[in-house]
């Protein structure tokens, strides 16, 4: 037990109390930590053991998922299966090219697919007497100049496009040829039956949706098809409608993504735990052309997601996968070279021309399907891992059954 040789300083410190009210104050004190039961003074010993005990556990848990997530988040076939890609695309057309040829026209298409493009991309709405036509606005005021709209129009009142139309996401128009009018879906399909389509279900209309699927099924397209939107509701109905058919990414489902990433949990999550259909559409919004046109705001959401979403851990953790990487829209070479440097499955251009040049120049061929990573080396690289692990002192009983699963 301590116990105090001289009065202690602050009781010498008290105003108005003399010398022998101190010693005695100081003699009680004494009595009363002798008096003080053994088992107190040695809980506080062990509860000093048992919080360091905890430290230690949480310490070597914590290394212990951040090691192992960076294993998995590196090699994830250690515990998944890839997935099998339908198609694979490196040159995706933007509504068929919007720089080079009026967007969403047959001439546009046929002028990509002549360039050698994997994958056309186009936008779909519903007509009143329910065609399902190729056009990327609702109201027909922009590429047409009319003040209506496609869905209280039949397809024959439907008027063709404007001899000249603004390139969306580029400071420049587009001057057309002979071809304005606006195509039907099913044109497209019977022109290029075996060119990939990302098709975007521009309205939640449950017909839209039915009549696409029915077309794609009848048109044996449903490996060759990609469909959804950013509502999360209408790619919802897309996959109740087809589950055959691949999804896009919503915008829901990529913040999803983020999450999961950034908080390390991306490599442990089975991909239909969120209904990771191939591919997976992502933006490369700060590199749009004519910031002028967004406000404040958008311009900091845009510069957040680029700076969140392009990194190349993600983009090799989801290809590796079968996860397909698709960046839209990007029209110059130096983003095409950072889209492709951080790993990019595939660019989607309104200039087709521009990016096959960058492509062949480059020496960027069509990706091929990978077969799954070799097993001998990823075991030989758990086996490395493990035992840089139990060199720390870590125990690993959930991280062996993570890699036994």
């Amino acid at each position: 037990m301590p116990s105090f040789s001289s009065p202690p300083l602050f009781l010498c410190g008290l105003k108005g109390v003399g010398n022998e009210e101190v010693y005695k104050i100081h003699s009680e004190l004494e009595l009363v930590i002798e008096a003080t039961p053994q088992w107190i003074t040695e809980g506080a010993n062990t509860c000093s053991i048992w919080e360091m005990c905890a430290a230690v556990y949480v310490l070597s848990t914590v290394t212990g998922y951040v090691l192992t997530s960076a294993l998995l988040m590196k090699c994830p076939n250690l515990l998944h299966r890839r997935k099998r890609e339908p198609f694979l695309s490196r040159h995706i057309s933007h509504r068929g090219g919007a720089g080079e040829n009026l967007e969403n026209t047959m001439a546009a298409f046929k002028h990509a697919v002549d360039l050698g493009t994997d994958m056309l991309e186009l936008d779909c709405h519903l007509t009143k007497d329910e065609q399902v036509v190729v056009s990327h606005d609702a109201s027909l005021q922009r590429a047409s100049g009319i003040n209506a709209h496609i869905s209280d129009m039949t397809y024959a009142e439907l008027p063709p496009y404007l001899c000249k139309l603004g390139v969306t996401f580029q400071r420049v128009f587009c001057e057309g040829g002979e071809d304005k009018r606006i195509p039907l879906l099913k044109d497209v399909f019977e022109a290029f039956p075996h060119t990939p389509v990302n098709i975007d279900i521009k309205v939640n209309d449950d017909r839209l949706i039915k009549k696409v699927s029915e077309m794609v099924v009848n048109y044996d397209r449903e490996n060759l098809t990609v469909w959804g939107n950013a509502s999360n509701k209408i790619v919802k109905k897309c996959y109740t409608e087809n589950p055959r058919i691949p999804l896009l990414f919503s915008l829901f489902r990529v913040l999803q993504l983020l999450g999961l990433f950034y908080t390390g949990l991306l490599p442990f999550v089975p991909q239909g735990a969120v209904s990771w259909r191939s591919p997976c559409l992502l933006l490369l919004p700060s590199r749009i052309k004519g910031p002028d046109r967004l406000t404040r705001s958008q311009r900091l959401i845009t510069w957040l997601a680029d700076t969140l979403l392009m990194r190349k851990t993600l983009f090799q953790h989801l290809t590796a996968r079968g996860i397909q990487v698709y960046i839209w829209v990007l029209n110059d070479e130096e983003d095409f070279q950072r889209a492709f440097d951080l790993g990019a499955t595939g660019v989607m251009t309104d200039f087709p021309t521009r990016l096959k040049e960058f492509l062949d120049l480059n020496g960027i061929s069509k990706p091929r399907k990978r077969p799954v990573s070799s097993l001998p080396k990823i075991a030989n690289l758990a086996a490395k891992m493990v035992h840089v692990l139990q060199s720390f002192k870590i125990s690993l009983p959930w991280f062996i059954v993570i890699l036994h699963h």
